[in-house]
């Protein structure tokens, strides 16, 4: 990807992200997602750009990819690097 994610991917700004534990959970566009892995996170200032107002790119599966709806992918801008941030890969 370069600057702009791919038009597959669907962007949203995140409005509360809550530790749940190893997890992050991300409170975005009407949807709650618990399933980063905090310890797998970019140690690169990428949890802590993790914050209410920051825009994530989510890709969802299609019937070719997995069940459908369900999310295939997360990224974010990369806080202290070029390029993006891995938040959630579900075969990817």
């Amino acid at each position: 990807m370069n600057d702009n994610p791919p038009e597959e991917y669907l962007r949203f700004v995140l409005e509360d992200v809550r530790p749940a534990g190893e997890n992050l959970t991300l409170v975005y566009g009407g949807h709650v997602f618990g399933g980063v892995v905090r310890c797998l996170l970019d140690p690169n200032g990428v949890e802590a750009a993790l914050r209410p107002g920051t825009e994530i790119f989510v890709r969802y599966h299609i019937a070719e990819t997995g069940q459908p709806g369900t999310i295939a992918h997360i990224v974010i801008r990369h806080p202290s690097e070029e390029g993006w941030a891995e938040i959630y890969a579900d075969g990817v």
